[in-house]
């Protein structure tokens, strides 16, 4: 997967990373999605696609615990 940064808000790493992840459906149209970034940076996310909301969890190299939540648009 390659992801890119998009918005006014400052990157937590890299604007545009390549990952292999792995999802994994735990409820209809809900998915888990984990995976490592280049630098160390753990990422899990929870992908709601019934709501368009996205909870992530983050750890980063130095053991900073990150959370967010937020929408998001299907793009096709």
């Amino acid at each position: 997967m390659t992801f890119t940064s998009i918005g006014t808000a400052k990157p937590v790493a890299e604007p545009e990373v390549k990952v292999n992840y792995t999802a994994t459906e735990v409820a209809d149209m809900v998915f888990m999605v984990t995976w490592t970034e280049p630098d160390g940076s753990t990422v899990t996310h929870v992908e709601d696609f019934n709501n368009a909301v996205v909870y992530t969890n983050i750890t980063l190299p130095d053991h900073t615990f990150l959370n967010y939540k937020g929408t998001f648009t299907e793009v096709k």
